[in-house]
């Protein structure tokens, strides 16, 4: 099993990726370099955002590079992770406040999420589409949690969680809501 350290402090892949770039994320990389090179990592997401270019083929170039954008980064952008099979862990660094919309979307195979006390809010869609997703722990309150910002988990069992956070979530994730034989699918476990 292949681990990075970066930026997202653990992330456990099947096997190291090996990534064949279009030629419109090679042409994007060559041209905005210098921010690359400055550390400029939100510019140059907003950039790339701007023209349409492949967030999450570019988030995957630079980790398969070894370049760790979320180390100068306060949020995980929009999409920055999405669709990607390999995942299997996530555990978000310290100080990361934001998940943005879509930003780990359909990782079908991650099957625990580690938010830390730093993040206060989650977007819509940002741990959504999970397949595998059995335990999230939400170490710090929430401020905002869009009501699809943790969604579509089939085989979520426990929301590892301060009990500050219990109203956002149990209002939010439906998940927590009663099944047909009034029992609820995850379950709300106090840290």
């Amino acid at each position: 099993m292949f681990s990075y350290r970066r930026g997202i402090q653990e992330m456990k892949f099947k096997g190291k990726m090996s990534l064949k770039l279009d030629k419109g994320t090679i042409k994007f990389v060559n041209e905005y370099a210098d921010l690359i090179d400055d550390n400029k990592f939100t510019e140059l997401y907003n950039k790339a955002l701007e023209l349409g270019v492949n967030l999450n083929e570019l988030g995957r170039m630079f980790y398969d590079a070894g370049i760790d954008p979320l180390e100068h980064m306060t949020e995980v952008p929009a999409q920055f992770f999405a669709d990607n099979y390999d995942l299997l862990e996530i555990t978000i660094p310290d100080h990361i406040t934001r998940l943005c919309d879509s930003c780990f979307y359909d990782c079908t195979n991650v099957k625990e999420v580690i938010v830390p006390k730093s993040v206060t809010r989650i977007d819509e869609w940002a741990l959504a589409g999970m397949d595998k997703l059995e335990s999230i722990t939400i170490e710090g309150k929430l401020e905002s949690l869009h009501p699809f910002g943790i969604y579509e988990l089939p085989l979520l069992e426990k929301i590892w969680t301060p009990l500050d956070n219990q109203d956002i979530l149990v209002n939010n994730v439906s998940e927590l809501s009663l099944d047909e034989k009034g029992k609820s699918q995850a379950r709300l476990m106090a840290i």
